[in-house]
């Protein structure tokens, strides 16, 4: 039965009603997601981009149905990340499997941030490309830990070398005198 005042709902009504609510469900949670997911088409458009990604809400309904080249110059970025996003996106789909990389780019307070990157592909029943998924997570933090711990390893390498050369310079300083201390009790 419909709405109040309303006749009875048609199946055809019922159905869209259910597909929108499970619609706006799988969006929910796509939008919720703590990484950047991005949907292309087979020709590396996109089809879907989640805030995680471009938080902006009008970029993000700009870049649908377009592709890197276009945003790089909707937003005056370098061209440079375009023909690195367009590389990947070839190696994904010409290889059929997913592809990883660590991806570094400045974000708008100059600070450099750092994603592992994966793009998937997915091949409909007759093995044809019908999207690339691509996400991605910031591991930006991970990054200068692991910096951190190279300078760290390094400083104590050559305090390691410092102190072994300490050892053996102090070694042979004592081994002299311990030497002729050694003749002089034998003559005595």
């Amino acid at each position: 039965k419909g709405r109040e005042g309303e006749g009875p709902v048609s199946p055809d009504r019922k159905l869209m009603e259910q597909l929108d609510r499970q619609k706006a469900f799988y969006e929910n949670i796509l939008n919720k997601l703590p990484i950047d997911v991005a949907v292309f088409d087979s020709e590396h458009r996109y089809l879907f981009v989640n805030p995680g990604a471009i938080s902006n809400a009008d970029y993000r309904r700009y870049i649908i149905g377009k592709d890197d080249y276009e945003y790089a110059a909707y937003r005056n970025r370098d061209i440079s990340v375009a023909h690195q996003r367009r590389a990947k996106f070839n190696e994904a789909k010409e290889s059929g499997k997913e592809i990883r990389w660590e991806d570094t780019l400045q974000n708008p307070k100059g600070e450099m941030i750092t994603h592992l990157r994966r793009m998937f592909p997915v091949h409909d029943d007759h093995g044809e490309l019908s999207m690339v998924i691509g996400f991605g997570i910031d591991i930006t933090d991970r990054k200068h830990m692991e910096e951190k711990q190279a300078a760290l390893v390094t400083q104590l390498s050559t305090r390691n070398a410092q102190l072994t050369d300490f050892c053996s310079i102090v070694s042979h300083n004592l081994r002299a005198p311990l030497v002729n201390m050694s003749m002089l009790t034998d003559f005595i």
